[in-house]
Formats: C-alpha cells, structure tokens, sequence
C-alpha cells in the first residue's frame, strides 16, 4: 500500500513539473469598436509541425494550452472580417490578455452596411449558429420579427414561437433561461432590438445540458463591448390598423472597467381584435341539438412595461459574477361577444358578452457565479433563480336567450387570482482535458401556485355565490436532475454522448377533491457525430426530452371559453416524452439542408366531448396520441446584382401521423398521413446607397392536426428603410400586404364538425424610427510588441 502510495505521489510531482514548464497564448478577438467576435478561427503552427485549431467562444475569448517554448505562426480568418496575414510569435512565457482587433470584410455603402460575405448559418458541435446581421430587416425588426426569418421558425397568430412544426421551444438570453410564459416570451423578444443581437444558437430537439422539458433550444447571444463606452438604440414604432398601436424601446449597453450592462426597457400599447363568422353541425340530429350559425367579434386592449437587465461584474481574471432580471407588466381588457342562431327544433337566438380584465406580472432573476478554474477554457457556473409572478383577472358574464321561455338572462361576476413562485438552484461545470470536453451539472428546482377562482350570480336582491362554478386549488412541483456528456474532437470529426435524469414530484390539490400526487423519473440520452471541413459541415444527432404538463393543464378547474364550450384541466395527466433523429448540413455558410425524425409517446392534446347529445362542449388535456413526424428543410442565401439584391429562401416540409391511444379514438382526417409544407422568402434591395426596400413573403399549405385543420396562409409584407446617417434610420412597412389565416375545425367529436373563417387585424402600417448615439470609447492603440518582444501586428497583448 505504502508502495502505491508513494508512486502516486511521485506521479503527481512530475505531472506538477511537467505542467509547470507549458505554456499556453490565451486572448480576445474583438473589432475595431471593441465589439467581441464569436466564432472566429485561429490556427497556430509550429515550425515544421502540426497546426493546433480552435475558435473564439460567445465572449471573444480563445486559448492555445500545453505549449512549449518556441516559435508559432498564428493565423486568424472569419468570414465577416477581412482576412490577416500570419504573424510570427516568439514563445518565451506565457501570453494572456492578447488583444486581436479584426476590420469588417463588407463592402461599405455610405450610410448603409452592405454584408454580402458574412454567413448566415455555422455549426458549433451541437449548436446551429445564425448571424441575424445578413438577414433583411435587422435595422427595424425586433428579435421575434427576426426569428421569422430563419429556417424551419414561423409565428403564429397568437405569438406562439414553433421551430420544425413544434412549439415546444425554450428560449435563453446569453444563455440563461427566460422563464416566462406565452406572450411573456414574446413581450420580452420585442424588446430587444434585432440589431443587438450577436448570433442566434439554435439547438434543434434540445441537449443534456438544458432542461428536459422544453424540447428545442434558441439561445440569443446579446453584442457586448470590449472597450470602455457606452452605446444606445432608441426605437420607436407605431402601429396602423383600425385602432393605433405604439412600441418604445431603449437597449443600452455599457462597460466600465470591470462592469458591463446590457439593459432593455420597452413600453407597449397594442390592440386586437378579430370577427369570426361560423356553423356547427351535427350529423346525427337529437331533441337538444340544432345546427348552429354564429358571429363572434374580440378586442383586446393591452399595455405595459417590459425590463431585461444583464449585469456582469469581473471579480477576477479568473471569476464573474452575473445578475440577469426579466420582468413584464400587462394590464389588458377584452371584450367578447358572441351571436348565436340554432335551427329547428331548437330554434332561438342565443347571446353571450363576456368583459375581461386582466393585470399580471412575472419577474424572473438569476443570480450566476462564473468561475474558471484553468486556462483551458474549463468554466464553473453556480445559479440561484427565483421567478415570482401573479393574475389578477375579472369577468363579467352575461347570457340572454330570444325567445327567453324559461331562460330569462342570466348574469354573473367572476375573480380568478393567481399567484406563483419557483426556487432555482443549479450548478454546471465544463471541464476541458485536451480533446476531451466534459459537461455535468445538477438542478433543484421547487415551486407553488395557488389558483382560485369565484364568480357570483348577479340577482336582484343581490350576487350570490357559485358554488359550481366557484374552486380553489394550489399546485406544488419539485425537480431534481443531473446530467453529463462527453465531447471528443479530431481533425475533422467530433463525437459527444450524454444523458439527463430527471426526477419530477407534483402535487395537486382541490377544494373539491383530495390531493393528487405524481412521482415519474425520466432518462433521456443525446449523442452526436459531427463533421467539419472548409466548406461544409454536418452532424447527425439523437437527442430527447419531454414535454411536462403544467398547472394550467392539470388544474381541473372549469373555465368557460363561451355559453356552449369550457376547458379543465386533467391532474392525471402524464409527460409526454420526445426523441427526435435529426442530420444537419451546412454547404459554403449559404446552404442549409435538413431532414428529422420525432417520435412522441403520451401526447397531450386538447380533446373535446359532446356532453348528453347536446349542443355543449367539453374539453379536457388527455394523453390521447403517439406521433411519428418526419421533416425536412431547405435554405438557400443569396447576394446578386453586384449585391445590391441580398436576402434568403426557406422551404420547410412536414408529414406526420397519429395513432390513437385507445381511449381516443381518431376522427376524419386524423386517422391518415398528414402532411403540410410552408415557404419564406426574405430581401433586401439597395435601390441606393441610403434607401433600402425589402420585401418578405410566406406561405403555409393546409394541414390536418389533431381534431382542427388549418387552411392555406399567405402572408407578405413590404417596406423601404431610409439612413440618412449612421446614427439615424427610417422605417415604413406595410405588413399583412394580404393575409389569409383561416381555421377550420373538423371531427371534434363523433358527429360535430365546425367550421370558421376568422378576419384578423391584418393590412397595418408601421412607422420605425431608429436612434443609435455611443461615446466614452477608447481609441484602439497602435500595433504594440508582445511580453517576449516581437511585433505582432494587430494583435495587441495588454
């Protein structure tokens, strides 16, 4: 024992001196206005030897470990910048802190940036990296217009972000999560100017380092500076429809010795509104049912502030700490009303008006310590999140029946409070062993809603409580996870393998009931093979995840949507998992070319029920289906006529089928293949060096989903930008030149078929004005001689 002992300790002394005699380069690669680059390629070569590659990270930042003295060539190229010639270094003793300053490759338009060089799409290991700065719009779109412009994305009507046809996304600010909910997300991405956006990291299917639940990952990387200064963009927007709608936002970035900001306050006034025409029609006729012609008109008013901070502070050369605020205020009011005529035998005319109020909140904040243990590049990051929100909503309800025999008006006053909180304790390291790169973490995660709701029946003498419709429920969850992957790179090729094990404990209590408890663990593996050569890169990956039911789908309390239909929540539901087969390709950085595979077990969906054959509705979240969905998409970027002509083409295609559960079981189109695909094209035209037109157009096929079909959409818009500096843009779009949305609901039910056109608030006018001023900005220095003494052109150690 004493033997081993002693030879392990012998090991460590020559590994200790060992590593005492390497050296490593480590530095930054910024531009000229100290504006970090990401993904910049560096290659250093010793003499008469093999070259030693990497690339800068998120931050700027690269390094070169377990070096030996000598002399390197250090060549450094990124498709966006112009190229530099090889600078010779001679290595005595360690470099850090090494300053690369890059000049934009992009020929320059007087007033306007034209980059027809830069790429649109990268591959980083398992990442998909997007440059928002080629794509058209990127002065006057915020950060979802954006996102509308990149392969396999598209948004709904109700803002809902999808990616590959599915809307299970998570979405991360420099790469913390942002936990909102629906339009909060939404909120908060139009905050954010399109234009302060480094890059876009899209993880498709997600990975073992993020949340199981959530599926694919959309990290938008924030531009950051690297010398003293300030820098801010007004943007102002105002909306034209029917109604006037405006948008006002200031992003602000600042460095200040060892702290840096990056801060979004935006204000919003929005209106919509839509009216829908329909029928309702019953196959099989029965004393209580009638076919039904109806009229619904909506319009919501909506206001309020949207906050992000991202607070950074060096501590060290070494350790950062990292404050990170989201927060969105809403306070909304709808009106809603629909006309209803049945026909024989019921034959009346139903009225149903329902006014709401609504005002929430909710406030996430993170708390991050980022630690580097080595000069490798390793990093430790430790998180506390704490996310509180709340929702205060109102209704008033009115019912009235013509002829009114026996029926009369019926009205009734409704408050349903919300108020919620989530604890967040993680820790995640990256450890880097030469080729090998190790990723593990664990997660905490607890959290509690309480969920009420009271309505009262308005009489005259009075309003008297509702039992029925009245309920009180709280929602407790609790996560436990932990995860680890391996990454292996060489020459060429890069392998990683990895899994995530989670452990989810639910509780759900009922006034009405007794509480119900749900325990379920899940495993869920990624592993990737990628390939990478000057001109192409492509990787095949098998990643999963789940899809974990919320308290809004297992409240069972009963909400109704109109005098005929309500939706309650299922506290038996279970996850649905997700394993998704995707092969990625990337040709020449302009050339995109995807296909996938997803196979979803247990998915939920929203499944109606005709109620005692009559013209009442239930609807309820089952675990009704299994999936397989296949897709595949196309893109193509183009710069022509001598680059006056830029912009980008997206083909996406789906096809998909449903195989029933057994206690649901399909109807109509459901139980076939179904399959849609969709088209966008994006551009800019330079008509001259200061006005610029772009032009966007997207089409959508008719699809069958689960118990509702879509028909075609067509959507287009145009508009011209105008730079009358560089510190000033003006923007006038027409959006929604013509746009089609039609739903049309099929096979609810056995026997029920409903169908609507619904006229949305389309053909508006928007009107941008953009203000950018900056200062305080250090002079970027002379060419300056490293530590060891030799001249190395642009690459400035300090």
């Amino acid at each position: 024992m004493k033997s081993v002992v002693n030879s392990i300790f012998l090991l460590l002394i020559c590994c200790s001196l060992f590593a005492q005699n390497r050296l490593s380069i480590q530095g930054k690669v910024t531009d000229l206005s100290g504006i970090v680059i990401p993904d910049a390629s560096l290659k250093l070569q010793v003499e008469n030897s093999q070259e030693l590659i990497t690339q800068s990270n998120a931050e700027g930042k690269f390094s070169f470990e377990n070096l030996s003295a000598g002399v390197y060539k250090l060549t450094i190229s990124h498709i966006a910048y112009q190229a530099v010639p090889p600078q010779t270094i001679t290595l005595k003793g360690s470099i850090t802190g090494m300053k690369i300053a890059l000049t934009p490759a992009t020929s320059q338009l007087k007033g306007v940036e034209v980059t027809s060089t830069r790429k649109l799409l990268t591959m980083q290991g398992d990442k998909l990296v997007y440059d928002p700065g080629v794509l058209p719009g990127v002065d006057n779109d915020n950060s979802i217009e954006i996102l509308k412009k990149i392969p396999g994305f598209w948004i709904e009507q109700n803002e809902d972000i999808r990616l590959n046809g599915s809307g299970d996304v998570t979405i991360l600010i420099n790469g913390v999560k942002q936990n909102l909910l629906g339009n909060q997300v939404a909120n908060l991405l139009k905050s954010i100017p399109a234009n302060a956006i480094s890059k876009i990291e899209v993880v498709t299917g997600g990975a073992a380092r993020y949340d199981a639940a959530g599926g694919s990952v959309i990290n938008f990387v924030l531009k950051q500076r690297t010398i003293d200064g300030y820098s801010i963009n007004f943007a102002n927007n105002v909306l034209i429809d029917k109604y006037v709608s405006n948008n006002h936002n200031l992003y602000a970035m600042l460095l200040t010795g060892k702290l840096q900001s990056s801060t979004s306050v935006s204000y919003a006034r929005n209106h919509s509104y839509y009216t829908e025409n329909g029928q309702i029609n019953y196959n099989q006729q029965h004393a209580n049912t009638a076919d039904i012609l109806y009229q619904r008109n909506s319009l919501t008013r909506s206001s309020g502030p949207t906050l992000y901070e991202n607070l950074s502070y060096a501590v060290s050369n070494k350790s950062k700490l990292i404050l990170d605020i989201s927060s969105t205020w809403k306070n909304s009011k709808g009106d809603f009303s629909d006309t209803s005529n049945f026909g024989a035998p019921l034959s009346y005319r139903q009225q149903y008006k329902r006014n709401d109020e609504v005002k929430n909140n909710l406030t996430s904040v993170n708390l991050i310590y980022q630690f580097r243990p080595d000069t490798a590049g390793s990093l430790l990051a430790v998180n506390y999140g704490y996310i509180n929100g709340y929702i205060r909503q109102y209704q008033d309800i009115e019912n009235s029946r013509s002829p009114a025999t026996g029926y009369g008006s019926i009205l009734q006053a409704g408050y349903l409070p919300l108020q919620g909180y989530q604890h967040i304790i993680k820790a995640d390291l990256e450890k880097k062993l030469h080729q090998l790169v190790l990723e593990t973490g664990v997660k905490y995660n607890a959290g509690h809603i309480d969920n009420n709701a009271q309505y009262d029946t308005i009489k005259a003498t009075g309003p008297v409580y509702d039992r029925q419709l009245s309920n009180t429920t709280s929602y407790d969850e609790k996560i436990i996870a932990a995860y680890a992957t391996l990454r292996y790179s060489h020459g060429h090729l890069g392998f990683m393998a990895g899994g995530r094990m989670e452990h989810t404990a639910t509780a759900t209590a009922n006034g009405k009931a007794s509480t119900i408890h749900q325990d379920y663990t899940n495993f869920l593996p990624n592993v990737a093979i990628t390939y990478q050569r000057p001109g192409y890169a492509g990787m095949l990956k098998l990643s999963s995840g789940l899809s974990r039911p919320d308290y809004q789908l297992l409240n069972d309390y009963r909400y109704y949507i109109n005098e005929y239909k309500y939706q309650e929540g299922n506290p038996f539901l279970k996850p649905s998992t997700r394993y998704t087969i995707s092969l990625e390709n990337n040709i020449a950085g302009f050339l995109t070319a995807n296909i996938g595979y997803i196979r979803i077990n247990d998915q939920v969906q929203l499944t109606g029920t005709q109620l005692n054959n009559s013209p009442y509705t239930a609807i309820r979240p089952e675990n009704a289906v299994n999936v397989n969905d296949y897709y595949i998409s196309l893109s193509a970027a183009y710069s022509i006529l001598q680059h006056k002509l830029e912009g980008n083409l997206n083909l996406y295609g789906e096809m998909f089928r449903y195989y029933s559960n057994g206690d649901f079981p399909l109807q109509g189109a459901n139980k076939d293949l179904s399959k849609y695909f969709t088209v966008s094209w994006s551009n800019n035209y330079f008509i001259t060096r200061k006005l610029v037109l772009e032009t966007s157009l997207f089409y959508r096929s008719t699809a069958y989903f689960y118990q509702v079909t879509q028909g075609d959409r067509w959507q287009a818009d145009a508009g011209i930008t105008y730079y009358p500096s560089k510190k000033w843009n003006f923007g006038a779009k027409y959006l929604d030149i013509f746009n089609t949305y039609e739903y049309r609901y099929t096979n609810f039910y056995d026997n029920y078929l409903n169908s609507y056109l619904r006229d949305l608030n389309v053909n508006r006018f928007r009107l941008t004005v953009n203000y950018r001023i900056s200062g305080g900005l250090k002079k970027v220095s002379k060419p300056a001689s490293d530590v060891n003494g030799e001249n190395i052109s642009r690459f400035q150690n300090q």
